[in-house]
This record gives structure tokens, sequence and C-alpha cells, in this order.
């Protein structure tokens, strides 16, 4: 089951004394920290073990939900042609919403772009949507970068500016 609102202690240290007049210059640093702050988060829960460690997850089926088991199974020693990105793109998705509540459920979309051809061995997906933070909606946009390899995920912004429009 998703959470649909729910509030992270871990966002509060973005308020500002002055935070309660909120001008352009002040709206784009808050946008900023937000990205910033989900980059981060994203990188750790995308670094997470996930439901792998468990081996059989018919067995628990509640362990999916579980704090512990947030992030995505690691890609590290996976083939290319072994990946369905379809179904890695919504296991994405899906362990984002459970980490971060506050993301607009409807509004994120998680795509795969491509596969980085110098290499040969890390898979491209973007990351868009809306996140919701003190009345105010936010939106962002993230590139991750799953190397097949290491097994290491790195993100980064896609890029500055209105995702939507």
């Amino acid at each position: 089951m998703l959470i649909t609102r729910c509030s992270l202690p871990l966002l509060e240290r973005f308020n500002t004394p002055d935070s309660h007049c909120l001008t352009d210059v002040n709206n784009r640093r808050l946008s900023f920290d937000v990205a910033n702050y989900l980059r981060d988060r994203f990188a750790i829960l995308f670094n997470s073990s996930g439901l792998d460690v468990l081996g059989r997850t018919n067995k628990y089926p509640y362990a999916s939900a579980s704090v512990v088991n947030f992030g995505v199974d690691n890609l590290a020693g996976t083939t290319m042609s072994g990946i369905d990105t379809l179904r890695l793109a919504r296991r994405i998705r899906l362990s984002i919403l459970r980490f971060e509540p506050r993301i607009n459920q409807q509004g994120l979309v998680v795509r795969f772009s491509q596969i980085d051809h110098r290499s040969g061995t890390s898979l491209n997906f973007i990351i868009e949507g809306e996140v919701d933070y003190r009345h105010e909606r936010f939106a962002f946009s993230l590139n991750s970068r799953w190397n097949t390899d290491s097994g290491e995920v790195q993100v980064t912004p896609f890029y500055m500016g209105a995702v939507y429009g």
C-alpha cells in the first residue's frame, strides 16, 4: 500500500528564518535545495540492496514495503540483454513512491533513456515528477545511470528549468 502524504523531518532543514515570505529568488533556491535533496536520497535508495537479499520474495509478501527493503535489485554482473528495461523502470518508480511519499504519484515518470555506448555496461533512466513541500509543488528532473559491471548507480540533474511546460 502506498502512502499518499507524509511529512519527513529531514526536509525541514530547508526552512529559512524568512521562509514565510517566498520571493522568486527564495523559491528558486528552495526548488534547487529540494532537487539536491532528492538527488542525494535517490542515490542512497538506488544503491541499497532491495529485495534480492531475501531470495524468495513470495515467502515474505510484506517485506517489499519494509523500510529496509526499499531499494532496487542490484544489477552487478547482469548482462545487458538480460535486463527488461520496462520492468526495471516500473520497479524504480515503485521504490521511489515507497521511499518518498510526498512525490505526486500520477505525475512521476520513470523512462528508459539509452544504453551508454561508450562503456556498453550502463543504462540511463530519466526520472521526472513533482514533490510537495511546504504547501508548494516543486518539479524535478533527474538522470540515473545504472552500471551493470559494478552495480553502482549515479544520480545527476537531467536539466534545469520547468519540467511540465
